[in-house]
């Protein structure tokens, strides 16, 4: 199914929860142990290559090809010295190292995006070698320099985070809300899981108060000439779509952003039979 859908986001993003919920781990992408595809690793799924947002499906099949025939890439400099194709550009490698594929060779994502403009020259450096080799009659090696890069401050907990939901459809080493927790259990939030499966009631004046980030928002102008928000809300159990009408949404609009993290109150709607809750309140946690 993760295959089937693997140019959908959304649709990855919802998988993964039930593989979770099945308890199945889907592993973060790897230059050294990811296929094209969603592959089964133990009793895991490792995610694949070409699910990766702005990573073609040739560049990938070359990575694995060279792999394949003389073995794992060693170090980040190895890889570059041995994938010259063309869709080998900035675009593709930025989206490989914001989804991590370079991690298991202990490179920091950051420091890579902030030379990148560095490592795309020399990786252009090494392809101009490689095809000056090859027209050598005598095959000589060439001596190539060392790739230099300037180290920066790490990638924060919530870049990464941030990078992960924008490339691979879901937060992969950890979830933003895991640090909130605590304030959660204070105000009495309830999981989305439980309000979405009907194992909550409301309380007084049928009210319901629950959080998460905000995945999504999508507005719309009514007859009335009036905004409103439709925003998936999304906590560590499930998301669910929370409605924000004009009156709510003037008392705070700064608050309806994405990756935002919040707590809503409001009441319960099933219309569609799907749940929704029209917001009458909101905290803003971040």
């Amino acid at each position: 199914m993760l295959n089937a859908d693997a140019n959908d986001i959304d649709r990855i993003s919802f998988l993964v929860g039930e593989a979770k919920r099945a308890k199945i781990m889907v592993l973060t992408p790897d230059i050294n142990q990811s296929f094209a595809q969603f592959m089964p690793e133990g009793t895991n799924i490792r995610f694949g290559l070409s699910a990766i947002k702005n990573v073609g499906s040739n560049i990938v099949d070359a990575i694995i090809e060279e792999r394949q025939k003389q073995g794992p890439y060693k170090t980040f400099e190895d890889f570059l010295t041995r994938v010259f194709h063309k869709d080998l550009n900035k675009k593709s490698l930025e989206s490989l190292i914001k989804g991590g594929a370079f991690d298991s060779l202990a490179m920091e994502r950051k420091m890579l995006l902030s030379n990148i403009d560095g490592i795309i020259a020399f990786s252009q450096g090494m392809k101009k070698n490689a095809a000056s080799q090859q027209s050598n009659l005598f095959g000589s090696a060439t001596a190539h320099t060392k790739l230099a890069l300037e180290h920066t401050d790490p990638a924060t907990r919530e870049e990464k985070l941030f990078w992960e939901k924008e490339l691979l459809g879901f937060y992969m080493s950890d979830h933003p809300l895991k640090k909130y927790a605590k304030i959660f259990e204070q105000k009495q939030v309830l999981s989305l899981a439980d309000v979405i499966q009907k194992k909550v009631r409301a309380g007084i004046g049928g009210s319901i108060r629950a959080g998460g980030v905000i995945a999504s928002i999508k507005k719309i102008i009514t007859k009335n000439n009036k905004p409103i928000i439709f925003a998936k809300l999304e906590d560590v159990s499930d998301t669910m779509e929370v409605v924000v009408f004009s009156e709510t949404l003037e008392r705070k609009p700064d608050v309806w952003q994405e990756n935002n993290v919040v707590i809503v109150q409001g009441k319960l709607s099933e219309r569609d039979n799907e749940p929704k809750i029209i917001v009458d309140q909101v905290i803003k946690l971040n």
